[in-house]
């Protein structure tokens, strides 16, 4: 029955997940959608702001020459790869264009104004009331033919041209054929206005008589589309570029297709999961439209993974609440266990708080307590007695008894916390330690270290020192050991302390218990001093072979 229901709550969260991924797929296709027609927009508007340059550049000089501009448009086409062509276009009359044509020659040999007859055939223009003829271009090596080109030749050039001098803004051209192209229009040039009066900024119409001609920035719409969503991640959309400005009807300026390869072994594809998106913008003049679709392949819409491995985890989800149960019941075992050694681990303490006050207690009432009795017969005979050899006699007793005081009470702070520890770190506390301890039990001690080791973090510092403590406590009391080894050493970015003996040693087996730990209270409280500064306690021994301990601490 549990299994039943298990299945049965695993097939239909698999299905709302599926759900809730589908609509992800949705929302990312929407917000993918926004963030290329927002890019697409901002291409555009570059190179609105590169015309607007160029035409800043014009306004801010009375005369430029063929040699200004040229560097100064080849300075922003090495700066900014969507710009195919820079142009300056001045506006030529009727009974100015022999006198045009005549300057052009300077610089152009056999400079006209001209108009395209058929493809790649450029012919003198006809008579007109006014031209609009390409003077300088660059880069001109790629662009010769259309040197003197007349734009009001072109019904679609003359529009925009005309639409720039009234409004006084930039103003770009439907998509067009370039005169040295021959395929399809998938270009567009923006024309920036030209005034007599360059101080007026051009927010308002400016007068015809005024208009002196447009530069002119053209740009390849696909350079301009790839340009400006090269930067985004790649989602498998494709998409139209449609210029929608015209009454007429919409004309596809560009069609971007993903290179994204399929990700799914049986994709879905867009019929099957209709995707749609539209977004658009207008700048210059034009009312663009991108229409967005998914790739074949490029969209993941069908199972996801997190799908099949949700419906292969309720598969198997039945079979897993029973290992669960097992799981449970050896926690439960463990935590029992574990209850079982902090309990002892509390009873320890409180021996050790017990032994402790024991000690205490007969330090000062055996030692200190006597002493200071008999310093206090010896200041009554002193000052009793006016026999100057009995005077001399107590004073040198009882110098004798301060001093033996002294030591005991030295010896006392010494064993609860050793002030070096604290003043000078564990290698000089360890020192004396194991100094004093030699003297009292008359082990042969040897203490190995590396001098280089410096200060260590205080927990990590009284940890080790406590361990050691414990461990040469163990020795004395039950190794019967003639001769100890203390090691302290820092490989890398761990801190290793071993104690070895040559005692009688003991089997390590019997003194663990079924969880692991230490049946001992004495090594259980070496393990937890070491564990508790995230270290880790090894035991080699064995009956008539002595034992080595050894503590492994992590240095941060």
């Amino acid at each position: 029955m549990a299994f039943l229901l298990v299945l049965f709550m695993t097939l239909f969260a698999a299905s709302y997940v599926e759900s809730l991924e589908l609509r992800s797929h949705r929302e990312a296709f929407e917000s993918a959608s926004r963030d290329r027609t927002a890019a697409v927009r901002r291409g555009f508007e570059a190179g609105q702001a590169i015309v607007e340059s160029v035409g800043s550049f014009f306004d801010a000089s009375s005369d430029v020459s063929d040699q200004d501009f040229d560097l100064f448009a080849r300075s922003l086409i090495r700066d900014h790869q969507i710009l195919s062509a820079l142009s300056w276009v001045p506006r030529v009359l009727a009974d100015e264009r022999a006198s045009h044509e005549a300057l052009g020659g300077l610089t152009h040999p056999g400079y006209r104004i001209t108009e395209r007859e058929g493809p790649g055939e450029m012919v003198p223009r006809a008579d007109a009331e006014e031209y609009f003829p390409v003077r300088y271009i660059v880069p001109v090596e790629t662009n010769e033919e259309a040197v003197g080109f007349d734009l009001g030749s072109d019904a679609t050039r003359l529009s925009a041209v005309q639409e720039a001098g009234r409004r006084g803004t930039v103003v770009s051209t439907a998509p067009l054929v370039l005169v040295q192209d021959q395929g399809p229009g998938r270009a567009i040039a923006m024309h920036r206005p030209l005034y007599d009066q360059p101080q007026i900024e051009h927010l308002e119409p400016q007068s015809s008589d005024s208009f002196r001609g447009v530069v002119s920035a053209v740009f390849q719409i696909q350079d301009v589309v790839l340009e400006a969503i090269q930067s985004l991640e790649p989602m498998g959309l494709d998409f139209d570029l449609l210029d929608v400005t015209d009454p007429s009807g919409p004309v596809e300026v560009c069609n971007h297709r993903s290179d994204l390869q399929a990700r799914v072994e049986s994709a879905v594809l867009a019929d099957e999961v209709p995707l749609r998106s539209t977004g658009g913008f207008e700048i210059c003049g034009r009312t663009y439209q991108l229409a967005f679709r998914p790739a074949p392949g490029g969209l993941d819409l069908g199972m996801s993974p997190a799908v099949r491995g949700l419906l292969i985890f309720g598969t198997l989800l039945a079979l897993a609440i029973a290992a669960l149960v097992v799981i449970l019941q050896r926690s439960d075992a463990r935590a029992r266990r574990n209850a079982g050694v902090l309990q002892r681990l509390s009873q320890r303490l409180i021996t050790v708080q017990e032994s402790e006050r024991q000690f205490l207690a007969r330090e000062l009432h055996d030692q200190l307590g006597q002493d200071l009795t008999a310093l206090r017969v010896n200041m009554h005979v002193v000052a009793s007695t006016d026999h100057p050899e009995r005077q001399q006699r107590a004073f040198a007793e009882s110098n004798s008894i301060l001093d033996r005081i002294l030591e005991q009470v030295q010896s006392i702070s010494l064993d609860l916390r050793p002030t070096v520890l604290d003043d000078l770190g564990l290698q000089p506390a360890l020192q004396t330690y194991l100094r004093r301890e030699a003297e009292r039990s008359g082990l042969k001690l040897e203490f190995h270290t590396n001098p280089l080791i410096g200060r260590l973090p205080e927990d990590v510092e009284t940890a080790v020192f406590r361990f050691t403590q414990e461990a040469v406590v163990n020795v004395v009391r039950h190794a019967r050991a003639s001769k100890l080894q203390v090691a302290l050493c820092q490989p890398g970015r761990e801190l290793q302390v071993s104690i070895a003996d040559d005692g009688v040693g003991f089997e390590p087996r019997t003194k663990r218990s079924v969880a692991g730990g230490f049946t001992s209270c004495g090594l259980l409280g070496m393990q937890e001093r070491v564990t508790l500064v995230g270290g880790t306690m090894e035991i080699e021994s064995r009956p008539g072979g002595g034992t080595l301990v050894t503590a492994r601490i992590p240095i941060e």
